[in-house]
């Protein structure tokens, strides 16, 4: 336990992909907008040898991701990005995890400080949490993109510690009350909370988070 009981805040954080929705929202994004254009699907293959390792590695994660971004990105005009999400949620189907968004609803509804925060780019996690039926706005944390060459990149991936800067920057300074998600790059995360929830749709249980927080509440969910 690294968290102070008396000194955690009554602010409770929730990972967004794998924690409240099945799957991953942003790559369901960049995967759709590649398969609208040849050419963006072939630049997509070519690179992946090289971006696909970037991505499954926490300290790389913004570079890969980076990367099918701007070839999904490049080329786009601002004014039409809100058209694509629009097309991307028409056939998107978002599943949600009930009894995680069970607890996110009981939380706001008591009147908590709650967020969501997310690597999903901040545009993308408000569509996103607006489909999920709050009694009321939690503040949605998430990443942050800059022009590049034409196209898009992240400017701050709100991933592993840099979820942290990110959380601070939007004034969400730990300690927090609770902290869930499914991910062990969330692991500064959970040690910031005095209260850490690993979801789990497959039943497994990052050793790396149960060593270091071996007071960690697990929710075996169903994610059908």
């Amino acid at each position: 336990m690294t968290v102070d009981t008396a000194a955690a805040v009554e602010t409770i954080i929730y990972d967004l992909d794998g924690t409240l929705i099945v799957g991953d929202s942003g790559y369901s994004l960049l995967r759709f907008r590649l398969r609208q254009t040849w050419w963006r699907g072939l630049l997509g293959i070519v690179v992946m040898p090289l971006a696909l390792p970037l991505v499954a590695v926490v300290a790389t994660r913004r570079i890969g991701t980076s990367i099918f971004l701007w070839i999904a990105s490049v080329g786009l005009r601002p004014e039409t990005r809100a058209a694509i999400i629009d097309q991307f949620f028409d056939q998107y189907q978002i599943r949600r995890i009930e009894p995680i968004v069970a607890l996110l609803r009981i939380d706001l509804a008591a009147g908590h400080k709650v967020a969501i925060a997310t690597g999903s780019f901040q545009e993308l996690a408000e569509r996103v949490v607006a489909s999920l039926d709050l009694p009321r706005p939690p503040i949605i944390v998430g990443s942050t993109l800059r022009p590049f060459a034409g196209g898009l990149i992240t400017l701050l991936h709100a991933n592993g510690i840099r979820k942290l800067h990110r959380m601070t920057e939007c004034g969400l300074a730990p300690p927090f009350a609770a902290a869930y998600s499914d991910s062990s790059a969330d692991l500064p995360l959970l040690l910031a909370a005095q209260s850490a929830h690993w979801v789990t749709t497959s039943g497994r249980v990052s050793a790396q988070v149960r060593r270091q927080r071996p007071d960690l509440i697990v929710h075996a969910v169903d994610s059908n």
